[in-house]
């Protein structure tokens, strides 16, 4: 599926999912509120293969889906998240068949399992985490410009546990502020996320100025909306239960989005965060060979 491993990583509801939908042109993976993917998910052009997405088990034992089939069997909600049952004994792998925006480039996609809900999700973070080549950090400035509390302690225990870190691995690391189109400032949260970081790495050193050199802001909504449009989230006129309730509550807000703000992909900043990734990916290839 290609050399370079990019890691979405965050929180639950961070927008890990809805940013994944943007680079895929595509509504692969649901956006609404508590919900999440069940499995760590693998997404990119695989060779020779036409199936839209499969799911392989410990024993290697691969079943393919449909993009609906995967969407509606491999999703669960708040109740069974922070349960955490399912997640103890879950023992497979998700991919996914598409030529996203960084396919082309070499670079595999990982959609991970929200961090911080339950032990068993925040671990299986930690090891994707430490195996990729390129790590997006994802989380919700619309909340706070501070991380929370679970953040912290993710970022101190997995990616940072001591401050002697490398110019070269801190690179490889993107700091994404997300939902920016509900902020009253960007500048804000940025200089704060800058003051943040000084908690993992030194201001004086080579890494805490490549760290902070990758602080993207984006808006992963107006960005998904901007690349595959309110028209692809599959619609239900079902108001049976919450999940679909709140679904046509999104859609509503979704398509009034759309008429205020003419141009949602350039606002989304969704671009910037592309070309800096393709640029470090170069760099992590070459290292490879």
């Amino acid at each position: 599926m290609g050399k370079v491993k990019v890691a979405i990583i965050g929180s639950s509801n961070s927008g890990k999912s809805t940013l994944v939908n943007a680079l895929c042109h595509k509504h692969l993976l649901p956006e609404v509120s508590r919900t999440s993917t069940w499995l760590t998910t693998y997404l990119g052009r695989i060779p020779l293969q036409d199936f839209e997405c499969g799911v392989i088990n410990k024993y290697g034992t691969l079943r393919t889906y449909t993009y609906h089939e995967f969407r509606q069997d491999f999703i669960y909600d708040s109740g069974i998240i922070y349960d955490g049952m399912r997640s103890r004994g879950c023992d497979q792998f998700g991919f996914v068949n598409i030529e996203h925006l960084l396919a082309k480039h070499g670079i595999i996609l990982v959609d991970t399992i929200g961090t911080g809900v339950n032990q068993y999700d925040t671990k299986r973070s930690s090891i994707i985490a430490r195996q990729a080549d390129i790590i997006v950090f994802v989380y919700d400035a619309s909340q706070s410009a501070n991380f929370n509390m679970n953040e912290m302690a993710f970022l101190k225990q997995t990616l940072f546990p001591s401050k002697r870190r490398t110019a070269a691995y801190c690179q490889r690391i993107f700091f994404v502020p997300n939902k920016i189109d509900m902020v009253s400032s960007v500048t804000e949260v940025c200089r704060t996320l800058r003051y943040n970081l000084q908690v993992f790495m030194d201001a004086k050193t080579k890494g805490y100025k490549s760290l902070i050199q990758n602080i993207i802001p984006i808006s992963a909504l107006y960005a998904r909306l901007g690349t595959a449009g309110v028209l692809s989230v599959p619609y239900r006129e079902d108001f049976s239960n919450e999940n679909s309730y709140i679904e046509a509550l999104q859609r509503r807000d979704f398509e009034q989005k759309l008429m205020s703000t003419p141009d949602l992909l350039g606002e989304s900043n969704i671009t910037t965060l592309v070309k800096a990734i393709i640029k470090v990916s170069k760099m992590v290839k070459q290292n490879k060979k």
